[in-house]
């Protein structure tokens, strides 16, 4: 199943037996290969620890509820190293300014689709003052803490109109 993650932002998390836990934070994604590792949870107090759900402890996962196996999924985000590496490269999608390899700016991402199957980034919905696009994550290049770059071929190559270079 397709998601967008904004949708799943605050989705309550609950055991078979427990309850509700708490709600569902930010995704924690591997840069270099856009796959989901975890997501965050959201602290229940002001002071609460960080805290993560790994996508493997997860049963369901959807917009109105994301189901896991016990309250003991729910572990401290510096229990798991690959995820831990990726959490403290601090690297947020949503809202990440998004440049070609050749520098171009896009705009910054509103949104992003999980398959909630495979656990993978499909699409990134970009929005810029002048337009919206929506690219597939295998044009990613790179991800970094603070701007994502995709392949120069996102762009439509430079038209040339009437012997005025464009």
């Amino acid at each position: 199943m397709l998601i967008l993650a904004t949708k799943l932002f605050r989705a309550p998390i609950v055991t078979p037996s427990a309850g509700k836990l708490g709600e569902l934070g930010n995704p924690i994604v591997n840069p270099s290969d856009a796959h989901l590792l975890a997501f965050h949870v959201l602290p229940s107090t002001l002071f609460g620890r960080k805290k993560i759900i790994s996508i493997t402890d997860i049963i369901v996962l959807d917009p109105k509820i994301v189901l896991i196996n016990s309250p003991e999924s729910i572990i401290d985000s510096q229990e798991i190293i690959r995820v831990k590496e990726s959490a403290d490269q601090q690297i947020s999608l949503l809202k990440t300014k998004a440049y070609t390899k050749s520098k171009v700016y896009l705009g910054r991402v509103e949104d992003i689709v999980i398959d909630s199957e495979t656990n993978m980034i499909i699409k990134y919905y970009i929005k810029h003052i002048i337009q919206s696009r929506i690219l597939p994550a295998d044009k990613v290049v790179e991800t970094k803490h603070n701007k994502i770059i995709f392949d120069d071929t996102v762009i439509a190559p430079n038209v040339e109109v009437k012997g005025v270079p464009a």
